[in-house]
């Protein structure tokens, strides 16, 4: 029989309340720093699937909506995220791509109406750092090359098994292990839009306060081809070029710089129709509970928008057990309290902004170039965060 991966006694010999975080991404660290675990019953085991290096270190665009939720969270952590943020007041520049030149259609500002009138850009690199640097003792070290292959109920527990044979017996567990200088100087301090009429758009976005850029690349494919997953994730450059037709020579030139460097071609996907976000013991975060699209750079502000929802929920009540006589019967009906406050306070908002992100693919890469037509579902993402202010 394989070994458990942590032992649940106290030094005292006292059982403790053990929950486990399944992933050691963005959201999986943040729900690690801020909600409150610190209580003498409670112990914390974070596991992730994949071992050191991680995945490349791509870049998050935070409006002010993730300000305003983190805020509400935890004022202090989203202070240092403000400060280590890339601002600008130009959110994006839209141009309209064509063979002969580019036609920038509008240089987006925040509205004047918010209470914050940046945009922020950060890498995923840096915000891990962030985020690890304001990790609570209590966490413990993460537990790499643990990829989970089934939970098991037993009793009013729950055994994680995983991949390398070995499990692990906890009492909750939150699933955040998500789905399935050719640009010039204005790049500095903004973001742009290249969008074509041919199914295809590029964004440039800059990170690491500047020092450099991202760009992202997206490309639509015909529906037969979308089960067809077993394609390499570095193509030849021409078969790339190929999804881009009508380009500019800047686009072209932006292409070629991308290929010359690191690149990956990522397969994207969404969730449609959003499940339950919660179930007895489980609850999830981030993609692994609204998977999106990156139309409207929205994934991860919505992931930040639930945990921030959840944590004031868990907070209020996992502090008003006493340290003294609390039960797991007493901590579980908190985390199922918190999970289903939570649940119905964020999927509704969750579900619009996966149908939003979805439906902004199209506006992109179908020639739409009426800038109310292609800014208005951005208007409603950065103000629907501002009932938690």
């Amino acid at each position: 029989m394989a070994n458990k991966d942590c032992n649940n006694e106290t030094d005292g010999g006292g059982k403790k309340y053990r929950i486990a975080i399944i992933g050691s991404g963005p959201i999986g660290k943040l729900l690690a720093c801020t909600a409150d675990l610190s209580h003498p019953r409670i112990e914390l085991v974070q596991y992730e699937a994949e071992t050191p290096p991680l995945r490349p270190g791509f870049g998050y665009g935070l409006g002010p909506q993730v300000l305003c939720a983190l805020r509400a969270a935890d004022a202090a952590l989203a202070a240092k995220l403000e400060r280590a943020c890339l601002l600008g007041p130009s959110w994006m520049k839209w141009w309209h791509s064509a063979a002969a030149e580019d036609c920038m259609l509008a240089d987006v500002h925040m509205p004047d109406n918010m209470a914050s009138k940046v945009h922020g850009w950060i890498g995923r690199e840096a915000l891990l750092e962030l985020l690890d640097a304001n990790m609570p003792t209590k966490a413990g070290p993460l537990k790499y090359g643990k990829q989970l292959t089934g939970i098991e109920e037993v009793g009013d527990s729950l055994e994680l098994y995983f991949e390398d044979g070995t499990k692990d017996h906890v009492d909750a567990v939150f699933g955040c292990d998500g789905i399935h200088s050719a640009v010039g100087e204005e790049f500095v301090r903004g973001q742009y839009m290249f969008i074509g009429t041919k199914g295809w758009h590029v964004l440039v976005f800059p990170i690491e306060q500047g020092r450099s850029i991202n760009i992202a690349s997206f490309c639509f494919e015909p529906e037969r081809q979308k089960n067809d997953l077993g394609r390499p994730p570095r193509p030849t450059k021409e078969s790339i070029l190929a999804y881009f037709p009508g380009r500019s020579e800047r686009v072209d030139t932006l292409l070629n710089l991308m290929m010359d460097h690191t690149y990956q071609r990522l397969e994207l996907f969404h969730l449609g129709e959003l499940g339950a976000f919660t179930n007895r013991n489980v609850t999830t975060f981030g993609d692994a509970a609204n998977a999106m699209t990156p139309h409207m750079a929205g994934s991860m502000s919505t992931g930040i928008i639930g945990v921030a929802k959840f944590v004031r929920e868990w907070n209020a009540r996992i502090q008003a057990l006493p340290a003294d006589d609390t039960t797991d019967s007493d901590i579980t009906r908190v985390f199922r309290d918190a999970s289903r406050a939570y649940e119905a306070a964020h999927r509704p908002l969750a579900q619009k902004i996966v149908r939003f992100s979805q439906e902004q693919q199209h506006r992109w890469g179908g020639g739409v170039t009426d800038y109310d037509v292609l800014a208005e579902r951005f208007h409603f993402l950065w103000h629907c965060a501002d009932d938690m202010a």
